[in-house]
């Protein structure tokens, strides 16, 4: 067990090193101001996704083991998989014909280039938070950790070229965002390319099927979207009292902050699957 722990907690631990480090270069190259409107953006961004997801994710994980074939675990991911994506591409395609109240209210102007990555980012959210659920529930977390040390690289690396040679805006880190999110997923999905290209007889509108993972699911939603505004108040109140500069300072400074989180994200990984799968 403290193997298995050691394991999946040393990609965050290396990750969160990487940001510690990167944190005066990138605000360096960054002004607060923006700074601050990228958080916006990363606030909206997790609290819309947690919406889209329907709990699903949650779904997924407490029902994986009690299929034994893995043909129906397949079937189960992309059942799952499949009402969260089009949840959240419903949700999108509510919110692009407003981009210009989204943009004003996020950003204090009209940017529909950062509303569309926004909407591109939500979308490859859902696709990671699965992509990276299987990894879990297969107890790879040797694949997992190093899919979060070469995302946060890729995401420090984008960041620094973009604002260092294109533009020291928010985009900086907008882009950074989507970009690390879209390596990861490509080598999420890679690493576990045969589970998901499993036939399986699990068909995606079995109704018996759609009432456990909704049942399940469903509830879970008000509760994590609550948690989360209440961990992102603090930013939040910023927005609506402040400016985005001292948003920004706040923002940087949280970075810091998050290391001391790094033992329990690592714990929460390991001991979901593991205890799931000890309980079937």
């Amino acid at each position: 067990m403290i193997k298995k722990f050691l394991i999946f907690s040393y990609g965050s631990l290396c990750a969160a090193a990487i940001s510690f480090f990167s944190t005066p270069v990138v605000t360096l190259l960054v002004i607060p101001e923006e700074f601050g409107k990228s958080s916006m953006f990363t606030v909206v961004l997790n609290l819309i996704y947690q919406v889209g997801l329907l709990g699903l994710d949650q779904s997924f994980i407490r029902m994986f083991h009690e299929r034994k074939d893995p043909a129906q675990r397949s079937g189960l991911a992309r059942q799952c998989f499949f009402f969260a994506f089009c949840m959240t591409l419903l949700i999108i395609c509510c919110l692009l014909p407003f981009w210009r109240h989204v943009s004003a209210m996020l950003f204090e102007g009209e940017d529909f280039s950062a509303t569309l990555i926004l909407a591109l980012c939500l979308l490859m959210s859902v696709v990671y938070r699965f992509a990276a659920s299987v990894l879990r529930m297969n107890m790879r977390g040797n694949a997992l950790s190093i899919t979060q040390i070469v995302g946060m690289i890729v995401y420090v690396t984008v960041v620094i070229v973009y604002a260092r040679y294109v533009s020291s805006s928010f985009h900086a880190i907008v882009w950074g965002t989507a970009v690390s999110l879209f390596v990861s997923i490509a080598i999420s999905v890679l690493l576990e390319v045969r589970f998901w290209m499993r036939r399986s007889q699990v068909k995606i509108f079995d109704s018996v099927e759609m009432a456990r993972i909704f049942n399940y699911g469903l509830p879970l939603v008000p509760f994590l979207v609550i948690a989360y505004i209440f961990q992102s108040m603090d930013k939040i109140a910023l927005r609506a009292y402040s400016s985005f500069e001292e948003i920004g300072l706040y923002a940087a400074a949280g970075k810091f902050v998050f290391m001391l989180a790094i033992i329990q994200t690592g714990f929460y990984l390991f001991w979901q699957p593991m205890a799931l799968e000890r309980y079937e």
